[in-house]
């Protein structure tokens, strides 16, 4: 009978944790501002630059700038030919990364995504 009890009480308190530091929290998903709050540190971009995989996260080079993608690799599954080395052009917000003081990347938060000719808009 205790079984039947703990599985369910398992269950329930895992669900209610899941939602915690979701989507649509500010580009790295740790609580940052977004772009239309005031006080907020993030600015409007258009990158252009080719998917690579750095540190182990997915993000996109624009010349010199290093920018980490979030959510991304979920759209990755149900776009054919959209993979690591591909050229991409996103519009959406870039905060700073700062490291000891100094410019260690950008974070990015994507608002369209144009590969192929086609145009996508992401939801978080």
């Amino acid at each position: 009978m205790k079984k039947f009890l703990i599985v369910p009480l398992i269950a329930f308190t895992a669900s209610a944790f899941a939602g915690w530091g979701g989507p649509g929290i500010g580009p790295s998903g740790r609580g940052l501002t977004e772009a239309e709050d005031s006080g907020s540190n993030l600015t409007t971009v258009t990158i252009l630059g080719t998917l690579e995989v750095v540190n182990g996260q997915l993000a996109v080079r624009d010349g010199s700038n290093t920018y980490f993608v979030k959510g991304l690799n979920r759209l990755m599954r149900s776009v054919p030919g959209l993979v690591v080395g591909a050229k991409v052009t996103l519009q959406g917000y870039s905060s700073v990364i700062m490291d000891d003081g100094t410019a260690a990347g950008h974070y990015f938060k994507a608002r369209q995504l144009t590969f192929n000719g086609q145009t996508w808009t992401l939801a978080y």
